[in-house]
C-alpha cells in the first residue's frame, strides 16, 4: 500500500519536519501511465495534481509536453480521488471530463466517461475510460514554502533546465538529498526553470553537497 501511505499523510494535513515540528508540504511520486512518466502531487488539504514528466512518443503532436497537467482534483476522507482529466487532440484541442477512483495496491486507477469527438470536433458520444498509474518510485519531496530563511537558506544546484524531465533525471542520478524544484520559489534564482537541487542548508552543508557532482554550485534563496 505504498501509494495510500503517501496520500494519507498529506490528506490529514501534516508532515513531520526536523525535530518533529509540524510543516505543510506536498508529497510527489513518479508513475507510469501508458508509457509516459508521470508525477502525482498530493498536498495538505487533499488536492491532487497529475502531470507529464516524460510524455511517450507521439503525444507532443497533441500539445503534450513535460509539465502538462493531465488531472486536477482532490481526495476525500475515505480515500476516493475525484476530479477532471484531460483529453488532448492535435486538431480539436484539449477537453476535460470527470473521473473518479482510488488507490489499488501501488497503483491509482481513475474511471470516467470520456467524450469522443467527430471530424467537426463536436462531442458525438462517450466511452468508458480507465486511467491507470503504476508507481515507479523516486519520491520527490520539496521543502515547504518559506523554509530555509536565515543561515539555512543555501541550495546546491546540479542542473537547471526549462525541461522538468531533464532536471528530474539529474536529481534521480544524484540520489538521496536531491530533488526537483521550480526556481520561482526563490527570489534570488532565475525564474521559470526546474533545478536538480539539495537544500535548504547552511552554507557549509550546501557546499558539501555541491562538492559531489563536478558541475554543482551553491546559491542563496533569499
Amino acid at each position: 500500500m505504498r501509494l495510500w501511505s503517501c496520500f494519507a499523510a498529506a490528506l490529514w494535513g501534516w508532515s513531520l519536519g526536523a525535530g518533529g515540528a509540524l510543516a505543510s508540504d506536498c508529497a510527489r511520486d513518479l508513475y507510469d501511465h501508458n508509457g509516459s512518466l508521470m508525477e502525482i502531487e498530493f498536498c495538505d488539504g487533499g488536492s491532487v495534481v497529475i502531470e507529464y514528466v516524460e510524455p511517450r512518443p507521439g503525444l507532443q503532436k497533441a500539445g503534450v509536453e513535460s509539465g502538462t497537467v493531465l488531472f486536477k482534483g482532490s481526495q476525500a476522507g475515505d480515500g476516493k480521488v475525484s476530479g477532471k482529466a484531460t483529453i488532448f487532440d492535435r486538431k480539436c484541442g484539449a477537453l476535460t471530463y470527470p473521473v473518479a477512483g482510488e488507490a489499488v495496491g501501488d497503483a491509482l486507477i481513475l474511471n470516467g466517461a470520456a467524450p469522443v469527438r467527430g471530424a467537426d470536433c463536436k462531442v458525438k458520444r462517450y466511452r468508458e475510460d480507465e486511467l491507470a498509474f503504476a508507481w515507479k518510485g523516486a519520491e520527490v519531496q520539496e521543502p515547504p514554502a518559506g523554509a530555509g530563511s536565515g543561515n539555512g537558506d543555501w541550495y546546491a544546484i546540479a542542473a537547471a533546465s526549462r525541461n522538468r524531465a531533464e532536471a528530474q533525471a539529474k536529481a534521480n542520478r544524484l540520489g538521496s538529498g536531491w530533488f526537483v524544484m521550480k526556481t520561482d520559489r526563490c527570489p534570488n534564482f532565475t525564474k521559470g526553470l526546474w533545478i536538480a537541487t539539495a537544500g535548504p542548508h547552511d552554507k557549509v552543508e550546501a557546499e558539501a553537497y555541491a562538492g559531489g557532482p563536478s558541475s554543482a554550485y551553491i546559491k542563496r534563496c533569499h
